[in-house]
């Protein structure tokens, strides 16, 4: 027995559609049930908190900018040498507005991703390379933490067909989430190789393209790991799970609800499995590259 969900839009109107098998106790199908639901109202209010959440993030970003660059230029002594306690104020302050922008960027990023007006630059790009740009961003939070990285990309792996800031985005927040919540002195790797379409979870397998070529990522850490109560809420916005690095780690809770709907736009899936106390993996499918594109 399958159930369907969609919407539809009737005139001004948008309807939620739900159909589901009607069983015996023996499990003989008697017929179907059809729910139709009127959530225009819903729909109405969602789209004006997106609209909000939009323009006030755009509001915020303009004077955080400001701050960000006047801040830039004392720090370079534009406006006069500053002494050693000074420039620890001003470091603390630049630092502090790059957090804010960035979680400014990401609720921007959300409210494109609702409203369906994400630009993608299509290209055919090399994980290695893709890979290398967030190990520069990453590498002073591996070292000061401990951690021993391994990267495993076997050669002549097919080019992923990719936005190339989206795919720095989606493997920036999986690396760093493996960082920050893998204890010191911790085992992080990072896999990647042709997908085998029959090894595929059930729900991935269902969904993609069964005459298209597919390179899988995978994303392993021996960190603090994720009950299995929390597991289906992980990419929701917002949710943070409860583990003893929570307070350490910070963040918003953001990054993963931002992940999934981009590996989604890229035409891929992601899942994850995980142990509490022994790590977690990511694991995610992004459609190769055809010949000649």
């Amino acid at each position: 027995p399958r159930l369907f969900n969609t919407m539809l839009q009737l005139g001004v109107r948008t309807v939620n559609l739900s159909m589901g098998p009607v069983l015996k106790d023996g499990g003989e199908l008697l017929g179907a049930l059809l729910v139709l639901r009127d959530i225009t109202r819903e729909v109405e209010a969602d789209r004006l908190k997106t609209e909000f959440i939009g323009t006030m993030s755009h509001e915020l970003r303009t004077p955080m900018t400001a701050i960000k660059g006047f801040t830039q230029l004392l720090s370079m002594g534009g406006l006069g040498p500053l002494n050693d306690t000074q420039r620890e104020f001003v470091t603390t302050i630049y630092s502090n507005t790059e957090r804010m922008i960035a979680m400014i960027n990401d609720v921007l990023d959300i409210t494109k991703i609702e409203s369906g007006s994400v630009e993608l630059e299509w290209r055919s790009l090399h994980l290695a390379e893709a890979l290398s740009g967030v190990m520069a961003e990453l590498k002073g939070l591996i070292s000061e933490r401990g951690h021993e990285l391994t990267i495993s990309i076997p050669p002549g792996l097919p080019l992923v067909r990719a936005d190339a800031h989206r795919l720095h985005q989606i493997l920036f927040n999986l690396l760093s989430n493996a960082v920050k919540y893998t204890p010191k002195g911790g085992k992080i790797w990072v896999e990647a190789y042709e997908a085998r379409l029959d090894e595929l979870p059930d729900e991935v397998r269902d969904v993609v393209d069964q005459g298209r070529r597919y390179t899988q990522i995978m994303v392993r850490d021996t960190g603090v790991g994720i009950a299995p109560d929390e597991l289906p809420r992980i990419f929701d916005r917002f949710y943070r799970t409860e583990n003893p690095l929570k307070i350490e780690a910070g963040g918003t809770g953001l990054g993963l609800s931002l992940v999934r709907p981009l590996i989604e736009l890229l035409g891929g899936r992601i899942w994850v499995s995980s142990t509490v106390g022994e790590g977690s993996t990511f694991s995610f499918i992004l459609p190769a590259a055809e010949a000649g594109k």
